[in-house]
């Protein structure tokens, strides 16, 4: 959601969290049917989110500014990329996964992306899982993108 609204975790939080509040207030029977196909641990968006503005984009402020890549750059990481390809404008990898590991896989993928805050675009498709990284709010690639798809790699490989 973060991505989407191109907003810091912790605004798009706020912003849930006053959405489903809302709701709560407004339409308690219809509150009831999104908490219920709502995973145990996103139960806590329905608390309000409490006086004052919504946080601005205090987290993404203290995180380094990612470093926009040439094609030359992306092409040089590509090479230690197994797998991947792509341009400046973003990266890519098809994996085939074996029956039954998909989901496990893509949760390990999950827990990575939210510690880097940065997400991949994931597709089934019919030949296999596909990856897709690029900085969405810029539309490059990026060093967060390379050190994405790196881990994705090592998840994947492990």
């Amino acid at each position: 959601m973060a991505s989407q609204l191109n907003a810091s975790p912790e605004r798009a939080r706020f912003l849930a969290q006053a959405v489903l509040s809302a709701l709560e207030d407004q339409a308690p029977p219809t509150a009831e049917a999104v908490r219920s196909e709502l995973p145990e641990d996103f139960l806590d968006l329905f608390a309000s989110p409490g006086d004052g503005p919504p946080p601005d984009r205090a987290a993404t402020a203290a995180l380094p500014e990612p470093t926009d890549l040439t094609a030359e750059e992306v092409s040089a990481a590509l090479t230690g990329l197994p797998g991947w390809t792509g341009d400046e404008r973003g990266l890519e990898r098809t994996v085939a996964l074996p029956p039954g590991i998909g989901q496990e896989l893509q949760d390990r993928i999950s827990r990575v992306e939210q510690e880097m805050n940065h997400h991949a675009v994931v597709d089934e498709q019919a030949d296999g899982t596909v990856f897709r990284v690029w900085t969405h709010a810029r539309g490059v690639v990026t060093d967060l993108d390379i050190e994405l798809a790196r881990r994705i790699n090592d998840v994947i490989e492990n």
